[in-house]
């Protein structure tokens, strides 16, 4: 029942997004529509994508159990201490297109560094490190256990160039900061509080300079998680923000002067939509 309640609210947040959404044939700013070529349109395979689905249906078949140290929201699904592989794998990994669209940002937006916030089973890691091999990329996650079991899965795809640490958020972001360790690019996933999210957007601007790009994880998670994205896509110092629904995109830059806000799906979703009306 849980999960048929959560899928009818899946689905009612998806209709009203969808109502709002834009396409590439709509864009006029360069930096969205560039996104929306290269990260939202772009089907071009590669043989990363081919190896991270069969690491997943090995990871799905797991019945090995493992602790779970939660120190966020927890999962809507369990509040089990322990859980399989398989059960972290089907409801707490990334799906394949996310994984994807993970894979083409840091591609199209070519960071120096990497910070991830939320390991888990090392799937997404392994997205952002195989699509920019030779960026350094840090990862926290919070529980010792599927922390270990990403490793091993990051090191049986020989990721290479990346450091896991271990601890909460909070004290991993008052390190980075002590150490002056600097990043372009930011993956925020693993405890879905709107007011920790909010929190953790904050330290990590410190941690970055003038460009860099934020991607937040499940901004519809919940009602707090959906209204703290709003309230940060409000924000006057965040010049541009992309709603891809299963994420939610920040945009720093100096040059973008225009405060935008964009609602986006793909062009074969909207096939009807020819560019006449603008941002909807």
């Amino acid at each position: 029942m849980k999960q048929f309640i959560l899928t009818l609210r899946w689905l009612y947040k998806y209709a009203i997004f969808f109502r709002k959404a834009v396409t590439a044939n709509d864009l006029h700013q360069p930096v969205v529509y560039q996104f929306a070529r290269w990260v939202v349109e772009d089907r071009r395979p590669f043989y990363a994508f081919f190896q991270i689905r069969a690491l997943r249906k090995r990871l799905l078949r797991s019945r090995e159990y493992l602790a779970l140290d939660d120190h966020g929201a927890g999962s809507k699904i369990s509040s089990a201490t322990r859980q399989t592989i398989g059960e972290l794998a089907r409801y707490q990994a990334l799906s394949e297109k996310e994984g994807i669209w993970l894979f083409r940002m840091v591609q199209h937006f070519k960071p120096q560094g990497i910070l991830e916030l939320g390991t888990s089973l090392g799937l997404s890691t392994l997205y952002l490190k195989l699509g920019a091999r030779e960026t350094p990329l840090l990862t926290i996650e919070g529980s010792p256990e599927p922390a270990r079991q990403a490793l091993r899965n990051l090191e049986h795809l020989n990721a290479g160039n990346y450091h896991l640490k271990v601890g909460t958020f909070a004290e991993a972001l008052q390190e980075l900061r002590v150490d002056d360790r600097r990043f372009d690019f930011f993956y925020l996933d693993g405890d879905h509080r709107g007011e920790a999210t909010r929190d953790y957007l904050s330290q990590c601007r410190a941690l970055a300079g003038e460009r860099f790009v934020v991607v937040l994880a499940d901004i519809y998670w919940s009602a707090d998680m959906e209204q703290a994205w709003k309230n940060i896509c409000r924000q006057e110092d965040i010049p541009l923000s992309i709603d891809l629904f299963h994420f939610g995109v920040l945009i720093f830059d100096p040059y973008i002067r225009i405060k935008q806000h964009y609602y986006l799906v793909r062009r074969a979703q909207k096939p009807w939509r020819t560019g006449i009306g603008l941002f909807s």
